[in-house]
């Protein structure tokens, strides 16, 4: 069922591009396809993985965090305190309830960036405007969040403090236990945080390894 959704989906962003590429040059007022793809476009709808990792260490209470994918993959690892809703069932009315709320920000994430481009689509069809997607998924929260590549020697200095961000939001997140470099800034709110509530931090899983996956 899941990959007819899929396909479904795939030919509906088709069609939203046919219609702008068919239409655009008219002096028509826009129609709600072509606003759509045009949001598409511009690439807003997405938030990296740094800026989330902020929100989420600084308690942001507008974010509500929906994975899309399957319940298994949500079991095995998800963000914290994000809520399992697979695209299948995203615009059933009591996930809708969830979206209404006002001031709430949504953020979905897959594996990559798949299936929550999607559900941004359904959702913004629906009028969901206040919809985002994680940029690279879990793919990209591993590869910059939980497991941190140190810069290399020479880089510029905002290099090394995303670096120190970084290490510092890993161990809030529960990734590696290495020590932080030297380097680290104290007063940085990631590395503070993690001080304070290193030991009441609780996550699904240990993260031992980065483990990509499609979608």
């Amino acid at each position: 069922m899941t990959r007819k959704f899929n396909i479904k989906i795939t030919k509906l962003i088709g069609l939203l591009f046919l219609i702008l590429f068919t239409f655009g040059c008219t002096e028509k007022p826009p129609s709600d396809a072509q606003l759509l793809l045009t949001k598409i476009v511009d690439q807003n709808r997405f938030i990296s993985a740094d800026d989330l990792a902020k929100r989420i260490i600084n308690d942001d209470p507008s974010l509500f965090l929906v994975d899309v994918r399957s319940p298994y993959e949500y079991e095995q690892y998800s963000l914290p305190n994000a809520v399992n809703i697979s695209l299948d069932a995203l615009l059933k009315e009591e996930n809708q309830k969830n979206f209404q709320k006002e001031g709430r920000e949504l953020i979905l994430f897959s594996n990559a960036a798949i299936l929550a481009d999607q559900a941004w689509v359904l959702l913004n069809q629906k009028g969901y405007s206040n919809s985002f997607v994680l940029k690279g998924g879990l793919n990209e929260w591993f590869s910059t969040i939980m497991l941190p590549e140190k810069p290399l020697e020479g880089e510029p200095d905002e290099a090394f403090d995303l670096y120190t961000f970084r290490k510092g939001a890993s161990l809030y997140f529960g990734g590696s236990m290495q020590e932080i470099p030297v380097a680290v800034d104290k007063n940085t709110a990631a590395v503070k945080k993690v001080e304070k509530k290193k030991k009441e931090v609780i996550v699904k899983k240990k993260v031992k390894k980065a483990s990509e996956g499609g979608c």
